[in-house]
């Protein structure tokens, strides 16, 4: 039976961790495969959600991202799918200075302060920070310095970034 391709890899790994992960109350941020030499390279970046608006959960920590790989590593393990295959699993948070990518991420982010780059301009700039107000499907609202709110379309976002 041939390798499994990195596509059927993260299909199956994400199949076999996403519902461990719901089970701990951890949100996926992100999910990578790759290979090195002959061995395959599973990195997983999981965070705490919010516990509500304002109020951070707090950061994701060691010892949950520990456990969490055990247990990851034991379910692929256990399902077989990689056979002899070499492969390490990384777990970490995704930290304070990673960039907002997701709707989810956004939501996490709401009432802190963020700065955002965009492929076209709004009112005037590709360039805005502000606490961040609002999420929906579509748009984002930042109150600036000046409190002023702006609208800024979701898919005119090229990164989002915390402010520290």
């Amino acid at each position: 039976m041939p390798p499994l391709s990195t596509d059927e890899i993260h299909q199956k790994v994400e199949a076999l961790a996403l519902p461990l992960l719901a089970q701990a109350g951890v949100d996926l941020v992100e999910l990578s495969v790759g290979r090195y030499k002959d061995d395959v390279i599973i990195r997983f970046t999981a965070d705490l959600p919010r516990l509500g608006r304002g109020r951070p959960a707090g950061g994701i920590t060691i010892g949950q991202c520990s456990t969490l790989n055990h247990t990851i590593v034991g379910a692929v393990d256990a399902d077989g799918f990689l056979g002899l295959q070499g492969y390490s699993l990384e777990f970490s948070s995704p930290g304070l200075d990673r960039p907002l990518v997701t709707l989810k991420d956004f939501g996490r982010s709401l009432d802190r302060v963020v700065r955002f780059w965009l492929k076209e301009p709004v009112e005037g700039k590709t360039e805005h920070s502000g606490v961040l107000v609002a999420v929906s499907d579509g748009t984002l609202v930042v109150q600036t310095a000046k409190k002023r709110e702006i609208v800024l379309p979701l898919g005119q976002i090229i990164k989002g970034m915390l402010i520290i």
